[in-house]
């Protein structure tokens, strides 16, 4: 017996238990080819592209499910938080210690333009 032909059957069954149950795996059959579309619109698309195909067809189901897995790739706790932020200061520290050089040549010639500007 083939999916449809199961479908009909339970669905010209007498007791309202078993047409419902056909219902419902007409619900679960259209929903697995919504999905199996999507699923090639997705392969087919363009990297960036793939987040509109998402949107477009979300599935609530397959959607809570991966939110209630979802783990972020950078746990974000306190201490990898303070972390992060003492690498920026030694990062930012670093930058401005490797300019001040230059930073004080551009100020010494500024001066000297300034002064040589007024005096002559």
């Amino acid at each position: 017996m083939s999916s449809d032909q199961g479908i009909k059957a339970l669905e010209a069954n007498s007791d309202p238990f078993v047409r419902g149950r056909g219902v419902q795996m007409q619900e679960i059959e259209a929903r697995r080819d919504r999905l199996a579309r999507q699923l090639q619109d997705l392969s087919a698309a363009q990297p960036l592209s793939g987040f509109l195909v998402l949107a477009g067809n979300l599935d609530s189901g397959v959607a809570s499910n991966v939110l209630s897995d979802f783990k972020p790739a950078v746990p974000l706790t306190f201490d990898g938080v303070f972390s992060a932020l003492i690498g920026f200061l030694a990062g930012l520290s670093a930058i401005h210690l490797c300019a001040w050089p230059i930073r004080r040549h551009y100020r010494r010639r500024l001066e000297r333009r300034r002064t040589h500007d007024v005096i002559g």
